[in-house]
């Protein structure tokens, strides 16, 4: 073993063919003396100063901090929770899925959406266009506030129900059968 108690300067290649152990702050420096890599001893902290390219995988094991944009060439597949406090743009189409069946998806070039389950909304709905209902002995249904069907439309036969007053401003045309039970 040699110990040096005095600053060394090497200024040829340096080969180490075992481990080396450094009991202090590591630094790589120009030769001007600015820091581009260091290692702190007491936190093993480490900062780098240009470009990190890493040709095999990387693991944390715990938080990791992007102070700046960040592209990813490949799939980011998160398994735990996610969380975004800003927007969200998505470039292509957007799909929710259950295992590989989508559930919900918005295609990027229309805007188009379909959803696999209930949609419920608590605020004020605003369609600006038509609303078409296309199904198989289904019901457009309108309830009040306990669930109580107070207007349905069966989509087989159109056959409408109003629980409730009718209130007709302009003229009716019915080109069938009129019946009336009750008061008319």
């Amino acid at each position: 073993d040699t110990l040096l108690d005095r600053n060394v300067v090497i200024t040829g290649t340096t080969e180490i063919n075992n481990t080396l152990d450094v009991d202090n702050n590591f630094a790589v420096r120009t030769s001007g003396g600015v820091d581009k890599f260091t290692v702190a001893s007491a936190s093993g902290n480490t900062v780098i100063e240009g470009t990190l390219n890493g040709k095999g995988a990387a693991d944390f094991d715990s938080t990791l901090n992007v102070d700046g944009n960040t592209t990813l060439g490949g799939t980011l597949t998160v398994t735990g929770n996610s969380e975004f406090n800003g927007t969200v743009d998505i470039d292509a189409n957007f799909a929710v899925r259950s295992g590989t069946t989508d559930k919900f998806t918005v295609a990027s070039s229309s805007g188009n959406t379909q959803i696999d389950g209930t949609l419920t909304v608590d605020g004020e709905t605003r369609i600006n266009n038509t609303l078409r209902l296309r199904a198989n002995n289904e019901s457009f249904i309108v309830e009040n506030g306990s669930g109580v069907d107070k207007f349905t439309v069966d989509s087989d036969n159109g056959n409408t129900n109003i629980i409730g007053t009718l209130t007709v401003g302009d003229a009716t045309q019915i080109n069938d059968t009129f019946g009336v039970s009750g008061v008319t």
